[in-house]
């Protein structure tokens, strides 16, 4: 995604203290989901870009966490397993990266935002 990338202000995580359980509980700190979320908002905030938080730990896939509207104007009839939460960060989307992958391609992307004009 060369043209694309520019536009995402992308975090990675691969951390063993993170739980579901503790985003749906809303919990905050910097070992949490939500601390990571936080991060990877402000530094995007500050760069102009989207936040795109990649996520992970020991025998877990890769998973991706966007602004809920963005996902859903990128993912459009696709098989993407997803769940959303809706808390005081706003509306975010939760699916796992390989099936991000392998549903959304290139060019929705660059429609979606209008790049590469």
């Amino acid at each position: 995604f060369p043209v694309t990338i520019s536009s995402f202000s992308i975090e990675c995580k691969k951390r063993e203290e993170w739980t579901f359980e503790s985003l749906l509980k809303g919990l905050k700190g910097d070992k949490s989901i939500n601390g990571y979320w936080e991060q990877c908002t402000h530094d995007a905030i500050r760069a102009n870009r989207k936040p795109f938080l990649v996520f992970s730990k020991n025998f877990a896939p890769d998973y991706l966490m966007l602004e809920g509207l963005d996902f859903n104007a990128v993912v459009i009839d696709s098989d993407i397993n997803f769940f959303t939460v809706k808390d005081s960060y706003g509306l975010r989307t939760i699916c796992i990266l390989q099936d991000f992958i392998k549903n959304v391609n290139k060019e929705d992307i660059i429609q979606c935002y209008k790049l590469g004009k």
